[in-house]
């Protein structure tokens, strides 16, 4: 892959269930912000401490602030594929500074590869976050979901007493038929 190649469109915005893709700033704004106050309003219910209310808050800060820098990047990652093409067109005019055009090539590749790698660590918080997110809402059980769980439990230790029940009574009807009669010489 060349640098010219590098597709800015793949970095885009997280939102809490994950990926959404690249939507325009103000969409991603509004989106962030009611996210924002979702995951405060969430908070709220949820925690029993404020700390862990503040700690879900400032994750949907950090990701609100990871989307604004992933945009900001993609911006600076086009301005310098621009410099570099421009660069190497300077490379290629014969009456160019050759020195100069050489410098600012380098520069420019330098700088898209450090953009390209920032994207990716980006990327990468982004992904954390939302598996960390994922994790969390893996742990919460709601109220149905708990109900559920206890009926099933319930029904299973009905079930097992039941058939132990059933299995002591086959066992004493048993010991009740081998025991030799009360007349019998002994």
């Amino acid at each position: 892959m060349t640098f010219e190649e590098i597709d800015p469109g793949l970095y885009g915005a997280w939102g809490e269930g994950g990926y959404c893709g690249t939507a325009p700033p103000s969409a991603r704004k509004m989106a962030d912000r009611r996210s924002l106050h979702a995951a405060q309003d969430l908070a709220r219910e949820l925690t029993l401490e404020v700390k862990s209310a503040e700690a879900l808050a400032a994750g949907a800060d950090l990701r609100s602030l990871l989307n604004e820098a992933t945009e900001e990047l993609k911006e600076q990652l086009r301005l310098f594929q621009r410099l570099r093409r421009e660069a190497a067109n300077l490379l290629d005019d014969p009456e160019g500074d050759q020195k100069l055009a050489r410098a600012d090539l380098k520069a420019a590749t330098d700088a898209i590869s450090l953009i390209v790698r920032t994207l990716d660590k980006t990327d990468e918080l982004q992904r954390k976050i939302d598996d960390a997110g994922e994790a969390d809402r893996a742990r919460h059980v709601d109220d149905e979901t708990l109900d559920r769980l206890c009926q099933n439990l319930n029904r299973h230790i009905a079930d097992r007493a039941g058939q132990l029940a059933r299995d002591l009574a086959v066992r004493e009807s048993a010991i009740g038929e081998e025991r030799p009669p009360d007349d019998a010489p002994g």
